[in-house]
């Protein structure tokens, strides 16, 4: 199972995006923070916590670290408004 997990994750970069989504769906809450906080929302109802990521592992460029900062801070602040069982 090994060899396949390395083989998929070395293919799926080159892949387009429509191809991958089916495989991340089950991991992804989400395209942006309001699907996400609406997802957290319906497994806290269920009795579940949540943890959010906003990707961004890679970046390169200061303008995008800023970005991704600025979404996480917002992201923060809807988590505390919403009063969601979730953390970042």
């Amino acid at each position: 199972m090994s060899i396949i997990n390395s083989l998929i994750t070395s293919v799926l970069p080159f892949c387009p995006k429509w191809f991958a989504k089916p495989f991340a769906k089950p991991y992804v809450a989400g395209e942006n923070i309001n699907e996400a906080l609406e997802k957290v929302k319906i497994l806290n109802t269920k009795g579940f916590s949540a943890t959010i990521d906003i990707l961004g592992e890679h970046t390169k460029t200061i303008d995008i670290a800023e970005k991704i900062t600025n979404q996480y801070c917002m992201l923060y602040e809807k988590i505390y408004e919403q009063s969601l069982d979730c953390s970042i």
